[in-house]
């Protein structure tokens, strides 16, 4: 194992058959310097379809059975999420200027050529419908899980993740069943579909698009990337952070993907339903609370939504792969800290073996265990009675 640590002076772990025998689990410690659910019907295309069944969980599913002050904090959830996270200001009747979002472009070009659209059904990429690889939790220990799947190092930023070596065999990371309502959701013509996913647009979007490419039957009318870094883009500026964050979190996926909605059901006012998709439950029933509360502000227009949690699929990398991939990940993050130290005048801290703010990674013994061959049991079974 390896494990995880920030270097600031203090370590914090984070967390056979052929006679007797003894193994170590090892690891890696990483330290940084820092100076201080019910099944649901999926949609029938036709009559003649048969419907399968995905797991899902939303707010109203979880309503039943929740104690009177859980459902008190879900109400109150709901009333903090009643304000937009983004109002849209975009008049679909002119040109969109082409310095703006890609996505805005390509909603207006299917305005166009997409009518009768009354149902907006999106689905999210990674671990929903393809099993994308995360880190691996034999591999490391969660100190350092978490940082590489912050910003800080940057599993979900960094364009090797889904690439060649490191992805391999990608037919078999589809997830077939959301794959064949894929399928469904694209033979309705009163429906957008919409593949709409929290990775980077600048590093992803041509690996996402080739995937897809290679899969006949997926056909979406749009794929939409965040094409925002940051929560100071116009896109998500109108949230108030200050009083939303201190009970309900909005990290920035979250804010993109409803902006996203509510820029569409603009573009498309014919839509009534919307109906999305994802892995990450505690994000499923904050998207069902945001688009209950969107249902109440416009029940002239949306009259339907529903989120459905679909349980997440991983497929890992190959250990060596991962272990080189992270190495390198944590080797070019060291790098930047110590050009980020002599740019701020810091060159003596950017001398030392590892300035402020680097990481350090350790290997160490998780457990020991000792495995017995069946004579070896037999005769401690023989000997020494259980109680």
């Amino acid at each position: 194992m390896t494990l995880g640590m920030l270097n600031n002076h203090s370590s914090r772990q984070l967390d056979s058959e052929s006679g007797i025998s003894s193994s170590d689990e090892s690891g890696i410690s990483i330290k940084i310097t820092d100076g201080s659910t019910m099944p649901a019907l999926v949609p029938q295309t036709n009559a003649g379809s048969h419907p399968y069944q995905i797991s899902i969980q939303s707010s109203s599913d979880s309503d039943i059975n929740q104690p009177q002050q859980q459902q008190q904090q879900q109400q109150e959830r709901r009333q903090q999420l009643g304000k937009p996270i983004y109002t849209s200001t975009v008049d679909w009747l002119r040109p969109i200027v082409p310095d703006d979002f890609l996505y805005r472009q390509q909603l207006a070009q299917l305005r166009q050529r997409k009518h009768g659209i009354t149902r907006l059904s999106i689905i999210d990429f990674d671990n929903t419908l393809f099993k994308s690889p995360l880190p691996n939790p034999d591999l490391w220990d969660q100190s350092l899980i978490g940082m590489l799947k912050s910003t800080d190092l940057g599993w979900f930023q960094d364009a090797r993740t889904l690439s060649w070596p490191y992805l391999e065999y990608t037919e078999k990371h589809w997830i077939e069943s959301i794959e064949t309502l894929t399928e469904l959701e694209s033979k309705r013509s009163d429906t957008l579909l919409m593949l709409l996913t929290g990775r980077s647009h600048a590093a992803y979007r041509d690996i996402i698009l080739d995937l897809l490419s290679r899969r006949e039957n997926l056909r979406f009318d749009i794929v939409i990337l965040k094409e925002t870094p940051t929560r100071q883009s116009p896109l998500v500026s109108q949230v108030d952070f200050g009083t939303l964050a201190a009970a309900t979190p909005a990290p920035l996926t979250f804010d993109y993907k409803m902006a996203v909605v509510e820029d569409t059901i603009t573009a498309f006012p014919e839509i009534t339903e919307i109906a999305m998709w994802d892995d990450r439950d505690h994000q499923c029933v904050k998207m069902q609370d945001y688009l209950d509360s969107l249902h109440a502000r416009t029940s002239d227009q949306i009259k339907k939504v529903n989120v459905y949690h679909v349980l997440p699929q991983t497929i890992k990398m190959r250990e060596d792969n991962e272990r080189r991939l992270v190495y390198d990940m944590i080797n070019e993050y060291n790098a930047r800290v110590r050009s980020a130290a002599v740019d701020d005048g810091f060159e003596e801290n950017a001398k030392s073996k590892l300035p402020l703010g680097s990481i350090e990674t350790n290997e160490y013994t998780k457990f020991t265990g000792v495995f017995l061959d069946s004579k070896s049991r037999a005769l401690l079974q023989k000997h020494i009675r259980s109680p």
